[in-house]
This record gives structure tokens, C-alpha cells and sequence, in this order.
């Protein structure tokens, strides 16, 4: 993911580095499964981040990357590919202090986590 940040946006800095998540993922069938996560973003440049990360379900394993861009104080929206399923879709993330909350939509389903250093 890459997140989009004026210069000197102290939020910016924290979010960059790994994470450790979890939360629930809506496939499209409707079921429901707890999956957790593992994510590291990466400054590219003042303006932007990008995300690479790894998650899994009891069924499954896959990994996303992502692009960021600051919409308003501590929210980022972009966009997301999951290679593994060819899936990808939108992406909204929330920093609440030292955690953040993810927030993934696509035709194939959902998921909301909450992430921890």
C-alpha cells in the first residue's frame, strides 16, 4: 500500500514498518472466517507507501499488495491485489494511535482487521 502524507506528518512515520493483525474476512459465499495477518509498509516517497501482506484464514493463505494515498487526518484509501485469487479492490485504513484499522472490499468479499506493532 502506499500512503499518501504532507511532509513531516508524524502519523506517516509510525505507519511505516511491520504490523501484526486480526479480524474477520466475509468471503463471497457469505461465510465468515477469523484470518490474521501480517503487513510491512514501505515509504516509496514523502507522498506515498506501499504495503505488502500476508494473511490467512483456517482455508486458506494469500498475500496482498497495496497502494495508499492520505484522503483526510489519519485515513488512507487505495487499492489492493491479491495475486494468489486475482483479486483486487479497495482499501480504507484508519490510524487510531498505535494501532490501525483495515478496512478490504472487492467482488470477492471483505474483510475489517485491526492492526498492532
Amino acid at each position: 500500500m502506499g500512503v499518501l502524507v504532507t511532509p513531516g506528518n508524524a502519523l506517516a512515520e509510525n505507519l511505516e514498518g511491520a504490523w501484526r493483525g486480526a479480524g474477520s474476512v466475509i468471503l463471497a459465499t457469505g461465510s465468515t472466517e477469523q484470518a490474521t495477518c501480517r503487513a510491512h509498509y514501505t515509504r516509496r516517497s514523502n507522498d506515498a507507501y506501499a504495503v505488502r501482506a500476508v494473511c490467512a484464514t483456517p482455508s486458506a493463505k494469500a498475500e496482498q499488495t497495496a497502494s495508499l494515498h492520505r484522503i483526510a487526518e489519519n485515513t488512507y484509501r487505495g487499492t489492493f491485489y491479491n495475486r494468489d485469487y486475482g483479486v483486487s479492490g479497495t482499501i480504507l485504513v484508519t490510524l487510531n494511535g498505535k494501532t490501525h484499522n483495515v478496512r478490504l472490499t472487492s467482488e470477492a468479499g471483505s474483510a475489517s482487521l485491526k492492526f498492532s506493532r
